[in-house]
């Protein structure tokens, strides 16, 4: 499954981990931008509740609920059962 980056939109065919950019415009992956979770205005600007907060959105971070976006495949967040697993397990 190819990924898209956050700010040019070109496909990319990387694994992404915490440092990974995208080989066209050079920008973080693994960052908030990047993140279906991404939600501007939530607390900490995240879907997923008692996240740590992060100083910019454009940078690479460590935050284990990273979540690539796939703009290409028309997601734009994650699904109740994806948050209720996460929160609340299986």
């Amino acid at each position: 499954m190819a990924n898209s980056c956050w700010k040019c939109q070109k496909e990319v065919d990387a694994v992404i981990h915490f440092k990974t950019t995208c080989s066209h415009c050079f920008s973080y992956l693994h960052c908030c931008r990047g993140c279906q979770f991404y939600i501007p205005g939530k607390p900490n600007d995240c879907y997923i509740p008692g996240t740590d907060p992060i100083r910019d959105r454009e940078e690479n971070n460590y935050c284990e609920e990273f979540k690539p976006l796939n703009q290409k495949k028309g997601k734009s967040g994650p699904s109740i059962e994806d948050v209720s697993k996460r929160l609340f397990g299986d």
